[in-house]
């Protein structure tokens, strides 16, 4: 069944007149205002008068000279202003308040003189400078294949609009100006194609991605999750979205712990919800890394399975398991059944005879029904 938002969503796109709705005309007139005659045509596409236009060329409206009290102001009004004439900018490059008094310190310096109040900004409610926004298909794109299969859509294209923020002062009054602002686009700017930005496209507000991230723990499936977007947001993802919204908050749940540190905390919890299970991990000091060479884990569970079919031992290895490049040994046996049940799970960092006899040593304490063994498989 079609959600609530969806069916919304869907009328009201049905109900729009043109790629650029006017809907600044109920605004304040501070508020930007797109014309809806200035709309584009697509490169090749046929004119009024059955002519052909060799390029496309879109005028947006100009910011040149608007002043801003704060970079709260700022940004509310480029924000309303991009969404509003379906524009998409990002931050290219930016001039903290710091580093630009230091450069005015250092150029007095050189020349031996101690630089004056009037030429240092001080005023620490402004974190930047100056800031650079470009258009998000400007650049060029960069080939780093073989250009066997070349790609069909690219981002960069060579647009030539960009925007730089500047701040002032006069007297005690500090302000924030666009000082420069080149309007100028070389691709078509319409509703569909504001749409199909990434950025655009999975729009997610703190509750919504606080409900994704639940999803996530629990183990639905993507699926599932870009379903649940589509009928509970107003957002439009497509399923590659998904998946870099779903590495975005498993890297951010991880926060700026190390590798070593998750480690520890992994086999910590696994002392504690395995009372009589075994952890070891071997360590290589021989070189100035400390580097684990071997991490065993074996549940109680593990080692009562053991226990009870010690006959046939197999040992299967696995690649590609995790990000560091070890591999994965599993020791199993056969059931009553004739199943392969696990008895064992060794991390290795190579697959070296001597590597893979240190994981068998460590299995055989552990294990008193060792020497029941009649048959050993690796696989």
């Amino acid at each position: 069944m079609e959600g609530l938002k969806r069916q919304k969503r869907r009328l009201a796109h049905e109900s729009e007149e043109s790629a650029y709705s006017s809907e600044g005309d109920e605004e304040s007139d501070d508020s930007p205002v797109y014309d809806p005659s200035r709309q584009p045509r697509a490169r090749g596409e046929a004119g009024g008068d059955g002519e052909r236009e060799p390029t496309t060329r879109v005028t947006v409206p100009s910011l040149l000279d608007k002043t801003f009290d704060t970079w709260d102001a700022f940004e509310a009004y480029f924000k309303s202003y991009s969404k509003q004439t379906l524009q998409t900018y990002y931050k290219r490059s930016s001039t903290t308040l710091g580093a630009r008094n230091k450069k005015i310190q250092a150029n007095y310096a050189k020349a031996g003189q101690v630089s004056p109040q009037s030429e240092l900004l001080l005023d620490q409610s402004f974190p930047h400078y100056f800031v650079c926004y470009l258009c998000t298909h400007s650049g060029t794109p960069k080939d780093r294949g073989a250009n066997k299969r070349p790609r069909r859509n690219v981002r960069p294209i060579g647009c030539g609009v960009k925007l730089h923020v500047l701040l002032r002062r006069e007297g005690a009054r500090y302000y924030l100006v666009i000082w420069k602002h080149e309007g100028e686009h070389n691709h078509r700017v319409g509703k569909q194609e504001f749409d199909q930005i990434p950025k655009n496209r999975m729009c997610l507000d703190s509750d919504e991605l606080a409900e994704v991230d639940l999803l996530r723990k629990v183990g639905v499936s993507r699926k599932k999750i870009l379903k649940f977007i589509w009928d509970n947001t107003e957002a439009e993802p497509c399923m590659i979205d998904v998946h870099n919204l779903l590495a975005k908050l498993k890297l951010s749940e991880n926060g700026d712990s190390s590798l070593s540190d998750r480690l520890s905390e992994t086999l910590d919890q696994f002392y504690e919800d395995e009372p009589y299970g075994v952890a070891h991990v071997d360590i290589d000091r021989s070189g100035d890394k400390h580097i684990a060479r071997c991490i065993i884990i074996q549940t109680s569970h593990m080692r009562s399975l053991f226990s009870c079919f010690p006959e046939v031992l197999l040992v299967d290895a696995t690649h590609g398991t995790n990000a560091e490049h070890y591999k994965l040994f599993s020791f199993m046996v056969h059931d009553s059944f004739g199943h392969g049940q696990h008895v064992q799970h060794a991390l290795l960092t190579d697959e070296r005879t001597e590597t893979l006899r240190h994981a068998i040593k460590q299995f055989k304490p552990c294990n008193p029904a060792w020497p029941q063994i009649r048959c050993v498989i690796v696989d």
